[in-house]
């Protein structure tokens, strides 16, 4: 039985709550609780609308399911504040799987106190009725894992040529951007930020080739093949055979293989999903004015975040519209919103396919074709999709020595090297 006696008012003075909160200042504390600590454990608290419950313990990195589903006492809406300072970190009402109940997948940024506050769609039926919030610890992160990749950079002319700066601030980028560690996704829109997921992946530029020798992890082909286009072997996949003015493959199970060069046209990057195409084509392709942060990166593509969508799709990610026009596509992800069509530019807010519930289109997820400096995050659906890529088709990459220094020895009065070093390894 929900226990009224021990609220205690407390107002939010914060310009975030009355522009989310569907019943603003009337927020009452209900109640302090402390997180789950065992993965799948799950806390319990009862809500009417207007109040919100204190929970302690949240940590950083960790996901907790927080949810009304499967409690139909009233249309719900979900928010979540940090307790200190009342900052609002995350947003939703009617989730896809269940409106008009609500669920946020959250992975705190900072460990400690959160508050979960719960409003009624008619906010007069305040105190009629109470519902059931959960919070279920999903999981604790996963170890990281690290990608080797190799950069076969294939040019015309000197322009396309492209630095190993330019290179290595790609790599930076995607670093960040599959770590949750971008700067910019503390500028996200609040509606959007709590969704947000540390993915447990980061890339390594090689340092042992496929035959065991020491790299720089960059391959440099010149070529007379370009501008890049589908007139020889289709779907722009030349630049990756030496014998036609590319550069061929490195072992698509022991290397993230990306080729820079110019690409026909307006397109900025490809990618080949897993289990599709041919062992020889794998990998993705980005035109060498969209690829990292400097040098030949034009604006609005000079954030390296087309790499960043790409190696998403070379992870199993699909675009957030399904590929699909007029709301029938599926991203087959249930915390990303299903969108019409793709964003371009940076929308300030966009809502489409009855999505205004969740917050409207997420556009600022890498996975839609919005500017790079609108782009700042992957969800905890995402995440799982990522990780499922990762144990499966993908998995002989967790295995790779790619990003191990190579030991390579020459045999004393010879010109005979030899290398002393396992090319893999089973060993994590």
């Amino acid at each position: 039985m929900k226990k009224l006696y021990i609220l205690i008012p407390v107002i939010f003075f914060t310009a975030n709550n009355t522009a989310i909160s569907q019943c603003p200042n009337d927020n009452v504390l209900y109640e302090i609780i402390t997180a789950p600590s065992v993965v799948g454990a799950t806390v319990n608290t009862l809500l009417y609308g207007g109040e919100y419950t204190q929970i302690n313990g949240l940590v950083s990195g960790n996901t907790y399911r927080i949810t009304t589903c499967g409690d139909n006492a009233f249309d719900s809406q979900i928010t979540i504040y940090k307790t200190s300072g009342a900052v609002l970190q995350a947003f939703n009402d009617d989730y896809i799987t269940c409106s008009p109940q609500s669920t946020i997948n959250f992975s705190p940024f900072t460990s400690g106190s959160y508050d979960i506050l719960i409003d009624e769609y008619n906010c007069a039926d305040n105190f009629v009725s109470y519902i059931t919030v959960q919070i279920t610890l999903l999981e604790t992160p996963d170890p990281i894992i690290t990608i080797p990749v190799v950069v076969h950079v294939v040019y015309a002319n000197s322009t396309q040529n492209i630095s190993n700066a330019q290179i290595q601030s790609q790599i930076d980028v995607l670093n960040d951007d599959f770590r949750r560690l971008n700067s910019d996704v503390s500028g996200l829109p609040e509606r959007f930020k709590g969704f947000s997921k540390d993915c447990r992946i980061e890339f390594c530029l090689a340092t042992q080739d496929p035959n065991g020798f020491p790299t720089t992890g960059i391959t440099r082909t010149a070529t007379s093949h370009a501008p890049f286009n589908d007139d020889i072997i289709g779907d722009y996949q030349e630049m990756k055979f030496t014998s036609i003015g590319g550069k061929d493959i490195w072992d698509r199970d022991y290397y993230l293989n990306i080729w820079v060069c110019d690409l026909d046209g307006l397109l900025l990057g490809y990618a080949q999903f897993p289990s599709t195409g041919v062992p020889s084509t794998d990998g993705i392709v980005v035109d060498y004015t969209a690829f990292g942060t400097t040098g030949t990166a034009v604006f609005p593509y000079n954030g390296g975040r087309t790499a960043t969508h790409e190696v998403g799709h070379w992870l199993d990610l699909k675009h957030i519209w399904g590929d699909e026009a007029a709301c029938t596509g599926s991203d087959l992800v249930n915390d990303t919103p299903n969108s019409a069509d793709k964003n371009f530019g940076c929308p300030a807010l966009i809502s489409t396919c009855s999505n205004g519930g969740f917050g409207g289109d997420m556009y600022v997820n890498y996975m839609d074709y919005t500017d790079h400096n609108c782009m700042a995050m992957f969800s905890y659906g995402q995440y799982q999709r990522i990780e499922a890529t990762m144990n499966g088709f993908r998995s002989p990459l967790k295995f790779s020595n790619g990003c191990q220094p190579s030991e390579v020895v020459v045999a004393e009065n010879t010109n005979i090297n030899t290398t002393v070093f396992p090319k893999h390894t089973n060993d994590l």
